[in-house]
């Protein structure tokens, strides 16, 4: 039976979302390892879909099995447990991070046990084909498969098909940081419709912009990390971040999807830690912090602040590997 284990996504935000020529897309991220996800497939006489996410789950599978079988009978049902997973849109890449295990288990089920060859796992692009995964963003691909930090290059010009983005650099996330992570009950960011338009209606990236994005990436956020110097990272990721939302200006309202995620990031600046923002969407709200002591203590106070009311607060740290495949 297979088991697949994987974490969850920080997107810290996209580079060049809207540009007349060149390279579109791109951006950073960070692969945590808490809430993550559990997924374990195994033979049945007919599918059964169980745990959280279910509607989700089984829609993954369906277009698994079509892009691998095509629309001809199944050759054998299936019992899919998603063991535990964490909230879906709300800026932590489930949806991804779901299909991409799915398919992992699938295909290791059709090699191992029903002797079917497959392919479909062995590199981004082939899980990018079998998951249409990665039409804007190859964080999640590139993540579940590597961990760590990632860089990605984006796409030429309006191609949104599901080929990979490349990945330019990937670095171990330095193990002593935390990650204390804001999710709101009951709420989600932007996806589906209402996404694709927010996309069809971005303000464009300028030039300038574009240059203090990059620059901020390659000589601030990249080298800060390799040397471990956590208030040049600090300042760098949380600039970064901040104006990423720049071309959603429009859609978000702001720097931030709305009001309360302003807010939010507001107090966690005046609280002292520098390392704050919104990733992707939201309403998920990250805090990166130099050491467990400081990520306790902030776990502790924010929930006596107003804006963090409704919020689950949760302690994490960085998945420097990639997804876990094991066979029970």
């Amino acid at each position: 039976m297979p088991r697949v284990e994987t974490g969850s996504r920080l997107h810290f935000g996209l580079l060049a979302p809207c540009v007349r020529t060149g390279r579109r897309f791109g951006g950073a991220g960070l692969m945590i390892e808490q809430p993550g996800l559990l997924v374990t497939l195994e033979p049945w006489e007919r599918d059964v879909i169980e745990g959280p996410l279910t509607n989700r789950a089984a829609d993954v599978l369906r277009e698994i099995r079509t892009r691998l079988h095509g629309p001809g009978p199944l050759p054998f049902g299936v019992c899919l447990r998603v063991e535990h997973a964490a909230p879906i849109h709300v800026g932590l890449g489930t949806g991804t991070q779901l299909a991409l295990a799915v398919a992992w288990a699938y295909v290791a089920l059709l090699q191992r046990v029903h002797r079917i060859a497959a392919r479909g796992t062995d590199s981004a692009a082939e899980l990018a084909r079998l998951t249409n995964r990665g039409a804007r963003s190859g964080i999640g691909l590139h993540g579940f498969l590597h961990g760590g930090f990632l860089l990605d290059g984006g796409k030429i010009g309006d191609d949104q098909t599901g080929s990979a983005p490349s990945l330019i650099a990937r670095f171990d996330f330095p193990n002593d940081w935390r990650i204390v992570l804001a999710i709101p009950r009951g709420d989600q960011g932007l996806h589906g419709d209402r996404e694709r338009d927010a996309f069809a209606h971005l303000e464009p990236v300028s030039e300038d912009l574009l240059a203090r994005q990059c620059r901020r990436l390659l000589l601030g956020i990249l080298p800060a990390i390799a040397e471990q110097d956590y208030p040049a990272f600090a300042e760098a990721l949380h600039e970064y971040n901040r104006d990423a939302g720049l071309p959603f200006k429009r859609v978000q309202r702001g720097f931030y999807t709305g009001g309360v995620l302003a807010d939010r990031i507001a107090v966690v600046q005046s609280l002292g830690i520098p390392a704050t923002g919104q990733t992707s969407w939201g309403p998920t709200v990250f805090a990166i912090v130099p050491d467990a002591d400081k990520a306790a203590w902030l776990s502790q106070r924010l929930p006596a602040e107003l804006a963090f009311a409704d919020c689950q607060i949760l302690v994490t740290q960085a998945r420097n590997r990639g997804a876990c495949l094991n066979r029970v």
